[in-house]
Parts: structure tokens; sequence; C-alpha cells
């Protein structure tokens, strides 16, 4: 593989090659990690003994490659995994293999994020088939190649800058080392390492700003459809509670038929409109079944629209009457 980057961020990066790394994934919410934390919650998944680990995180995913040994220091460290993920990225869904003398490397790219990579001597169609089915990418894209298309840019490695901790005097002295440069190089060149630390951080800024001007779009239109409902929902309410409460005729028939039984009466005719129930009973007491009814407190009126006597020829008589109830809460 060509070289990842060019001078001078070459004097800084050491490219790991994929056979010697081992990469996992990981969804997880928006903390702040440190080398420590990661390797504390996810050290034990290396299959590495004496090894050593680099991770980076975009958006709510963590990738950590687990290295077969220990990192320089005062270098950035750039999985070749990384470097061939981050060349394809701009296609969604794509199987990446990346041929060498002996090996095959290959790495998975879904929905335009890093899933997996793979080293195998022997490359078939049913391992590719295999990589497809295990991660539901039935069309991904199979591309061959031997080499980058371009060596990263500063952009492309700045995640990994936090294996420096921006230190200048560690800076300094890696560059001091490295090539004894004029001190007026050295100050040219914290100089670049601050614009591109700016620049990297003031691209951050711009996506979340985009981001946070997507959600606040989204939440208004979330809003709106919300308001939508709630005026919906007000008016069902309205109308049924309008039209469409009737009593609970069980409890309402209940409630007469008592009335009925303690007045020694009875009940010959039954007859319910909206918001009313017409009976004709049998009574000798008809004032006083209207006021026991009355008292239930589930009418608001009783009104007696019609009462006639009966004589037997035996001089017993009862009297028939036609009343009116009205239930409370209900329109008529």
């Amino acid at each position: 593989m060509a070289k990842l980057v060019s001078f001078p961020l070459s004097l800084f990066v050491v490219e790991l090659p994929i056979e010697n790394t081992y990469l996992i994934t990981k969804d997880i919410p928006n903390v702040k990690l440190t080398k420590e934390i990661v390797l504390l919650n996810y050290g034990h998944l290396s299959p590495f003994k004496n090894g050593d680990l680099i991770y980076i995180k975009e958006k709510n995913k963590l990738f950590i490659w687990f290295t077969k040994t220990p990192l320089k220091e005062k270098k950035i460290h750039i999985p070749e995994g990384y470097a061939l993920y981050r060349n394809f990225r701009d296609k969604r869904d794509v199987i990446v293999i990346y041929h060498k003398a002996s090996t095959h490397s290959i790495i998975v790219i879904k929905e335009g994020s890093l899933k997996t990579q793979i080293v195998t001597s022997n490359l078939t169609d049913t391992l590719i088939e295999a990589i497809k089915k295990e991660h539901s990418i039935d069309n991904a894209q199979i591309v061959h190649t031997d080499s980058l298309d371009r060596p990263l840019t500063v952009a492309d490695i700045a995640p990994f800058f936090h294996q420096l901790q921006w230190n200048p005097r560690k800076i300094v002295a890696t560059i001091y080392e490295d090539l004894k440069l004029p001190v007026i190089v050295l100050l040219l060149f914290i100089n670049l390492a601050g614009i591109v630390s700016y620049k990297y951080t003031n691209t951050l800024l711009n996506e979340r700003k985009a981001e946070l001007r997507r959600l606040k779009l989204t939440n208004e239109v979330v809003k709106k459809e919300f308001a939508k409902l709630e005026n919906i929902s007000r008016f069902y309410n309205t109308f049924k509670n309008k039209e469409f409460t009737y009593p609970n005729l069980y409890n309402v028939l209940n409630t007469v038929a008592a009335v009925m039984i303690k007045n020694k009466s009875s009940i010959t005719s039954y007859n319910q409109s909206s918001g009313s129930i017409e009976l004709w009973i049998n009574s000798n007491n008809v004032p006083r079944v209207v006021n026991d009814l009355m008292n239930t407190g589930i009418f608001s009126n009783v009104e007696v629209l019609r009462v006639s006597e009966t004589r037997l020829l035996t001089g017993k008589s009862w009297k028939s009457a036609q009343l009116e109830l009205q239930l409370k809460g209900v329109n008529r």
C-alpha cells in the first residue's frame, strides 16, 4: 500500500498493517472517553497478549483497534483498515478487498459506516456471500484494490490526534529528535498544528450546528403534528360528549324497578327516546312514585303526562299514569 500520509504529517504517523490489528465496534452514548476508560471497559475483548489499542469515536459509534504490539510514544498510529474505510466511505454498501502478496484484507462498509475487517489467505465466493448475509447487504458493491486512491488528509487523521494529546513540548521534541530542524521551522510547525486543530474543531462545530438546525426543523414538524392531533382529539371528544352520551340503561331500569317495588306499583309499558324514558305505570300513589324517582338523582325531571282511573265491578280500582323521565346530562 502507498504511504498513508505525506510530509510533514508522516513525521508523526505510524502505519499499522491490517493483519496486525483486530477491530471491534460498539454503539455508545455521547460521553467523553479516554484510553484508560476504553481499556477498562473493552480491554478483555483483545485477542492479543501484551498488545495495545487505538480508538476513535464517530457520533455514537466507537471503533477500537487492538494491536499485536505496544504503540510507540509521541506518534499517531493509523490502522490500515481505517485508511481503506476513508477511501471508500462515500459508497453506501461496499465490500472492499485489498490484495497483498499472500493475504487479502477485507473491510465491510454498510450505510457509510465501517462494520468489520477481515484478513484471509483463502478468498472464496462462499466467504463473500457469508459476509453479505451476516451484515444484511445482499446488494453490496464488491471493490478490488491493491492501493489507496489518495493519501489520508489532516481531516482524515484528526480523530486520532488525541494520541499526541496536543502537548507542544512533545511535538517539539519529536520533530527536533527526528530532523534536528531549526527553531523557526519548529515554531512554524507548531503554528500549523494549531491551525489544523482549529480547522478540525471548526468542522466539528459546523457539523453540530447543521445537526442542531435539522433537529430544530424536525422538532417544529413534530410540534405541528402534535397540535393537529390535539385539535382532532379535542373535536372528537366534544362531539362524543354532545352526541354520544348514553345512560347506563341497566342501572336506570334497576333504579326505576326499585322505586316501583317500594310503592307497590308496576310498569305496563316502556319506551326510550333520546335522553328520556316514557313509562306507563299502575299505581295508587302516583305523586309518591314521582317524588321517589326524582330523589334517585338520575333524573332531571319527572313529568306526569296523563292519569286515568279504572274501577272493577268488585269495587276495587287502580290508577294508570303516563310518565316522562328526563335523564340528567342528556340533551333532548
